[in-house]
């Protein structure tokens, strides 16, 4: 980790705002997959006034699909890159030095990819082909 990290202030703040998104990701994988979980058990089960079946039926599946354990290694050598990235990535602000503002978008999309590959990577088989 670049030193700069302790001696400034406002580069920990940005820091904490991307891991704060990786962390958004992973919510939203784990929710995507109980959802998947829920129409493969159930299918319609996302009308609104469809059958939902059993969390005690969901749970096994959900668990068995779970993308993130994928995601998360698979951010290892981005969030390297990141780190190094943001910070370089500074410009003076209104208010004084401003971080991320360049680096953290690439990283949001760095994490997009990421997140999409191991959803992916979790319902590979799942149409008979094999995998899972």
């Amino acid at each position: 980790m670049p030193l700069s990290y302790l001696l400034e202030p406002g580069l920990m703040d940005a820091l904490r705002l991307g891991l704060g998104l990786a962390e958004m990701v992973a919510v939203d994988l784990n929710q995507a997959n109980w959802a998947l979980a829920r129409l493969l058990l159930a299918p319609g089960s996302d009308a609104p006034s469809a059958r939902q079946p059993a969390r005690e039926a969901v749970e096994p599946l959900a668990a068995r699909l779970d993308p993130r354990p994928a995601y998360w290694p698979a951010l290892e050598p981005i969030f390297k890159r990141y780190l190094v990235d943001l910070a370089q990535d500074r410009s003076e602000g209104e208010d004084g030095m401003v971080y991320g503002v360049a680096s953290t978008r690439d990283w949001a999309a760095d994490l997009r990819r990421a997140g999409l590959a191991a959803f992916q990577q979790s319902i590979n088989g799942l149409d008979g082909s094999g995998g899972r």
